[in-house]
């Protein structure tokens, strides 16, 4: 075990002090026993013992403390691990690292990836994938909503005023998902699609995309310029037009499958 200075040793005993301090905090506002709370972990997979707790709670370990153990009892008391480790926030002083001193809130920021911290002049994490894996997911998340709302939209005659609005907002999205989803794998991370029904239907849905963004480009002028009823009858065209595409791509993938068994 390397030698570490009386500094340093302090800053590992007031890391687990504070998390134990959270944990029982956590535990007694809960009105949970030692005894409930060590049930609750072995529910979640990895049981701590009630021994271990108290340990916990009372720093009784030299300074000790395993990521396990704060993972699964952050998780039985409903909370983030990030919440045990800095509990005073915004303002809390906390020494995010041995001589470097911060807001809890500044030292949380620097753990979850946000923003740098510096020392001795050295940047010791810019965080650019998680800021950029942050942004990608937040995306998806508003592309999938905007696309189910898109589709309530089309269904809806009540509501086809709507539905230009959202399909431009849709092939905007998808545009600028792709850019960040691309600065991701730049950076290193790791990008899983979300599965399709079929290959089918994926080359459909892109087809689609592309063919509302046509229909944009080509009417988006005429349509800021119509009246109420106008948007309305161009609203149907464009739904009429993607219903005959859709027809059209339908017969051309049959027509492919049946290529493909005769040969």
């Amino acid at each position: 075990m390397p030698n570490i200075d009386d500094q340093a040793k302090q800053w590992q005993t007031d890391q687990a002090g504070r998390i134990g301090e959270a944990v029982a905090a956590l535990r007694k506002a809960q009105d949970l026993t030692v005894a409930e709370l060590s049930d609750k972990t072995r529910e979640l997979g990895y049981p701590i013992h009630r021994v271990a707790i108290t340990k916990i709670e009372t720093n009784a370990r030299s300074g000790k403390m395993d990521l396990a153990e704060l993972i699964t009892l952050a998780a039985a008391l409903h909370r983030s691990p990030i919440e045990l480790i800095y509990p005073e926030v915004p303002d809390g002083p906390v020494m995010v690292i041995p001589r470097e001193t911060d807001s809890s809130f500044g030292a949380l920021q620097w753990f979850s990836g946000e923003v740098p911290v510096a020392a001795k002049g050295a940047v010791l994490n810019k965080g650019a994938l998680l800021m950029a894996s942050r942004h990608y997911a937040r995306l998806r998340a508003r592309s999938h909503l905007t696309e189910l709302g898109m589709r309530r939209s089309s269904a809806d005659p009540d509501r086809m005023m709507d539905a230009a609005e959202v399909t431009e907002t849709v092939a905007r999205l998808r545009v600028q998902l792709a850019e960040v989803r691309a600065e991701v794998l730049k950076l290193g991370g790791v990008v899983i699609e979300p599965r399709t029904t079929s290959g089918h239907e994926a080359r459909w849905r892109q087809a689609r995309l592309e063919l509302i963004s046509g229909y944009m480009d080509k009417w988006g002028m005429s349509f800021e310029e119509l009246d109420e009823n106008g948007r309305l009858e161009l609203l149907k065209l464009m739904d009429a037009h993607l219903r005959a595409a859709r027809q059209v791509f339908d017969d051309e993938f049959l027509d492919d499958e049946a290529d493909s068994r005769d040969a």
